[in-house]
């Protein structure tokens, strides 16, 4: 037992010196716990990456269940259990959801890709960043042919470039919101 207690606090140190970055939609999310990483797996605390997501979340004492619901989308993820559902379709885990400082945290790309959200991983700055998959793009009252485009999302911004203009800087941005 002495072992188990040992190797937990050192994880939570290795953590809270190294913490992992979580961005939905280009804002930083807080956690009340650091989240960590078990099995090559990210872990959050599931009431912050529900709600950053814009999914309303509850909790199920009796089952040890939460239940996150987004639209049309429900998913349910049990703590200790590598089975979870979307939209009552069963699906399996990698890693448990589990129990860490009084706060169950989660599979960070599980929870994220069940609500339809796309996720990216940097290993060299430990940081996720997630994008809403529903994401709209603003009408631009410009019209032109493009033979490339060429998308950067992570800032917000999509950039195009036409590639037939003298110069070759001819831009043209949309922001998405």
């Amino acid at each position: 037992m002495f072992a188990v207690i040992f190797t937990l606090n050192l994880t939570i140190v290795h953590e809270a010196a190294n913490p992992i970055t979580v961005i939905v939609n280009n804002n930083i999310v807080k956690f009340d716990v650091f989240p960590v990483i078990e099995n090559g797996r990210t872990l959050v605390p599931v009431r912050a990456i529900f709600e950053a997501l814009g999914a309303v979340v509850t909790w199920n004492a009796n089952t040890r269940t939460a239940i996150g619901v987004k639209g049309t989308r429900t998913v349910n993820i049990k703590v200790d259990s590598t089975d979870a559902t979307i939209n009552g379709i069963h699906k399996k885990l990698d890693v448990p959801a589990k129990i860490i400082q009084n706060r169950t945290l989660v599979p960070l790309r599980f929870i994220s890709e069940s609500l339809g959200s796309i996720v990216s991983w940097n290993g060299e700055t430990r940081t996720a960043k997630i994008t809403d998959n529903n994401t709209q793009v603003q009408e631009s009252t410009q019209t032109t042919n493009f033979n490339r485009i060429s998308l950067d999302i992570p800032d917000g911004w999509i950039y195009s470039t036409n590639p037939e203009a003298a110069s070759g800087t001819d831009q043209y941005n949309w922001r998405l919101h």
